[in-house]
């Protein structure tokens, strides 16, 4: 079986199993082509995306931000996501309409944000489900950034000690087994991963470096 036949991955993160079970189903229409990982908390996709042997091709992030006024959760799902799979696809599907949450999805490298306001919001989200999928040389790019991915998390549980006590609280950008970059939040870290050349940014791995205390290490 070839890369393009092989099933997408997608993991789907909402704390509503109605609402997961809609999306599945909507994208099931245009990709039926695929197989679906359910998180229903932030904790879950955390350890779903902590253990998982291949990377995921699409994100799909849906969360009640309503019960959440700072929009952290937001930004807390889209870096357990990107924080591990840099490359992969993310599309936030909210009922917010707020466009500071907007601007700042965008900033951590989200593809698309769709309103569900919006009256043929499920429409829009299979277009752009088949748009992501579609892309050309996504796959090998996936696979080249997981496993860069693998190597810097296997550099950190070598230096750990080390890069704790230089980089203790930030993210660090790895190529091979040595630390590029360093920054103090998500952001940043995404938007230096952003401007880089194709070719280069899928040779990084992402890193969070815990404080003495946390010794788990991914984001």
């Amino acid at each position: 079986m070839s890369q393009e036949e092989q099933p997408y991955r997608i993991i789907i993160v909402d704390d509503v199993r109605a609402e997961r079970v809609a999306v599945k189903a909507a994208i099931r229409r245009v990709a039926p082509n695929s197989i679906f990982t359910e998180a229903d908390s932030l904790d879950a996709a955390k350890r779903v995306l902590r253990d998982a042997e291949e990377p995921f091709d699409l994100a799909v992030i849906d969360l009640r931000l309503w019960e959440d006024a700072e929009g952290l959760q937001l930004v807390d799902a889209i870096q357990q996501v990107l924080g591990r799979y840099s490359q992969t696809r993310v599309i936030v599907l909210t009922a917010l309409q707020d466009y500071r949450l907007v601007r700042e999805a965008y900033r951590m490298g989200t593809s698309s944000f769709i309103s569900k306001l919006e009256d043929n919001s499920t429409q829009i989200l299979q277009e752009e489900v088949k748009n992501l999928l579609e892309q050309k040389g996504l796959r090998g790019t996936l696979r080249r950034q997981f496993e860069a991915q693998r190597i810097a998390e296997s550099a950190f549980a070598q230096h750990r000690d080390e890069w704790t006590s230089t980089y203790g609280g930030k993210i660090v950008l790895v190529s091979g087994e040595t630390v590029i970059a360093a920054h103090s939040n998500a952001i940043d870290a995404w938007q230096d991963l952003a401007g880089r050349a194709e070719s280069e940014r899928v040779s990084i791995g992402v890193v969070k470096v815990p404080l003495a205390r946390d010794q788990h290490g991914v984001c």
